[in-house]
C-alpha cells in the first residue's frame, strides 16, 4: 500500500551567504582581472533546490534518531504529514535560522505536532551525532514553546551514502565552504 504524505521540504545552506558578499579582490595583490560583482562564484554554482515534485525519499535510507537509535528513514513517517527540513547541527550561521523560523512559524498554525503533523529534520553533516541532534532538538523545542511535543520532533543524523540519497532526492545540493 502507497502512503501519500505531505511534506514541506526546507533547507539550510551553510554557503548562501557569499552570494551577497562583494567580490574579494585578487589573492595576487590585485593582479589580473576581477570578476564581475554579477558573477556567482563557481563552488555555489553547484549549490540550490531542484524540485523533484512527486517523488519520494529513500524510505529506506538508514537513519539514527537523537538518542543514538539506527532505523529506516520509514520509521519516522507515520500516517501524520511531515514538515521534512534538512540542516546540519553544528551550522553557526544559515540551517539555525531555518530552524528557528521553522519552529516560530509552526507556532502560529493551528495544528500540533504529535497530533496533527510530525517533525523530520536530517542532517546532511556526516559528522553530526545523536548528542548534537539531541542538543539541537531541545533548543529548537524549546523556542517552539511546547515540550509537550517533544516526541514529534525527531533530529536524525547518518552516514554519506544515506546523505546522499536523501538529499538527491529531495533535490537539495549543497557545497561545503
Amino acid at each position: 500500500m502507497k502512503r501519500a504524505f505531505a511534506v514541506l521540504a526546507l533547507g539550510a545552506l551553510a554557503t548562501l551567504p557569499a552570494i551577497a558578499q562583494p567580490a574579494m579582490p585578487s589573492p595576487a595583490g590585485g593582479a589580473g582581472p576581477e570578476a564581475p560583482s554579477h558573477a556567482v562564484p563557481t563552488p555555489l554554482k553547484n549549490v540550490g533546490y531542484d524540485q523533484h515534485l512527486g517523488e519520494s525519499l529513500p524510505m529506506d535510507a538508514p537513519v539514527k534518531d537523537e538518542t543514538g537509535r539506527e532505523a529506516p528513514l520509514r520509521s519516522f513517517f507515520g500516517p501524520r504529514p511531515v514538515v521534512f527540513a534538512l540542516a546540519y547541527f553544528q551550522c553557526s550561521m544559515l540551517c539555525n535560522v531555518v530552524l528557528d523560523d521553522m519552529a516560530a512559524s509552526l507556532k502560529v498554525v493551528p495544528f500540533t505536532p504529535g497530533k496533527d503533523y510530525d517533525v523530520v529534520v536530517v542532517s546532511f553533516d556526516p559528522r553530526d551525532t545523536a548528542a548534537l541532534a539531541a542538543a539541537k532538538k531541545g533548543a529548537i523545542v524549546k523556542n517552539y514553546g511546547k515540550p509537550e511535543t517533544a516526541a514529534a520532533w525527531h533530529f536524525l543524523t547518518a552516514g554519506p551514502d544515506s546523505i546522499a540519497a536523501i538529499t538527491r532526492a529531495a533535490g537539495f545540493r549543497y557545497y561545503w565552504d
